[in-house]
């Protein structure tokens, strides 16, 4: 209720799954992932990948969900990004390990 105006009827959603130090069943937030987080709270933008700006307006249309990974993905897509089928992306990998193998076997004869 008390946000700034440029805040009001906005959510930011953090992913900070990855911003812990782990040590077996434990998981501990250091300095520098605390200095992160905080980062991105006082930013108030998107970061790809760790933090986005969502309006209530957008919320409500994917059902009131406030699931994080709904919003943050780790691994973000572009939607100018190439759209390839599997067979495209599988023949282009042929061609590039043909490549790659051509290309050891003339440093292996030199």
């Amino acid at each position: 209720m008390q946000k700034p105006a440029n805040r009001r009827g906005k959510i930011l959603f953090i992913n900070a799954v990855d911003e812990v130090r782990r040590d077996k069943t434990i998981s501990m937030l250091e300095e520098k992932h605390i200095d992160k987080i905080f980062k991105a709270y006082k930013e108030y933008k998107d970061i790809l990948g760790f933090a986005k700006v969502v309006s209530n307006e957008q919320i409500l249309e994917n059902g009131a969900t406030l699931n994080i990974s709904q919003y943050v993905s780790r691994l973000e897509v572009k939607d100018d990004a190439p759209k390839q089928s599997f067979g495209e992306l599988m023949e282009e990998w042929q061609e590039n390990r043909v490549e790659l193998y051509e290309g050891i076997n003339r440093i292996l004869d030199d």
